[in-house]
């Protein structure tokens, strides 16, 4: 009878191990994986924090130079320029829709609000260069002007939020 507890009392303890072992490595890859969705979120935030700071740079330079100009002979130029204005912001804003799944709702509804913010300023500003091309001076001041007005306040404004939003959400992930 004693062997029999003896050995019963081995089973037991090996159980015991076993299940420590399963549970540790049930534990272990819960956090790796964990780990990865963090590190994979803030490869994410920093890439289109980084992308949306360039997005808003150029914008500020095409409306401050190349778009403030009224000079007839450079409206070719200026359509190009925008152009790839346009071009950089749809390869954004098809890398956000790809990763928007891992960021935070009130993250994505911000990068939502500078999308829409970004597509009325080139709007407006493509509507400046076909009134400059139209002969229509007034209509291509108005429109650069609109344009000009948003960028440098709520562009910038919305820019300094989105700023404090990516802070706020990478110290949530710590």
């Amino acid at each position: 009878m004693e062997d029999y507890s003896l050995i019963i009392n081995s089973l037991m303890n090996l159980a015991v191990a076993i299940l420590g072992v399963i549970a540790g490595f049930y534990i272990g890859n819960q956090n790796y994986k964990s780990q990865r969705i963090y590190d994979k979120k803030l490869l994410y935030l920093g890439e289109l924090y980084e992308k949306i700071v360039k997005l808003e740079f150029e914008i500020k330079r095409y409306a401050h130079f190349e778009g403030a100009s009224s000079d007839p002979n450079l409206v070719e130029e200026k359509n190009v320029l925008l152009n790839k204005l346009k071009e950089n912001f749809q390869i954004f804003q098809h890398r956000f829709w790809e990763i928007e799944i891992f960021l935070d709702d009130n993250i994505v509804l911000k990068i939502n609000e500078f999308i829409k913010l970004y597509i009325d300023i080139t709007s407006k500003l493509t509507s400046s260069l076909v009134s400059q091309r139209l002969h229509s001076p007034q209509e291509a001041f108005d429109s650069w002007e609109e344009s000009f007005k948003k960028i440098t306040s709520d562009l910038s404004n919305l820019k300094s939020n989105l700023k404090d939003n990516f802070k706020k959400s990478l110290v949530k992930i710590k």
